[in-house]
């Protein structure tokens, strides 16, 4: 969970190895959230990626 446009996405990506969530650069992020799931080493890794949950310094509300 975070700011709009800082990465979340990316980073979900960037750990699981491959592109999972929709990530494109100064481009607003969705407005739901979006389950990842990847197996590794026997175990199942289930990683939540958020919209922006602070817009302009107050909480997003439609978000949450």
């Amino acid at each position: 969970m975070g700011k709009g446009r800082v990465g979340k996405s990316s980073t979900i990506n960037s750990l699981i190895g491959e592109q999972v969530v929709r990530a494109i650069a100064f481009q607003s992020e969705g407005l739901r959230p979006v389950m990842a799931l990847c197996s590794w080493a026997g175990f199942t890794l289930n990683v939540i990626d958020t919209p922006g949950l602070v817009k302009a310094g107050y909480v997003n509300h439609q978000a949450l």
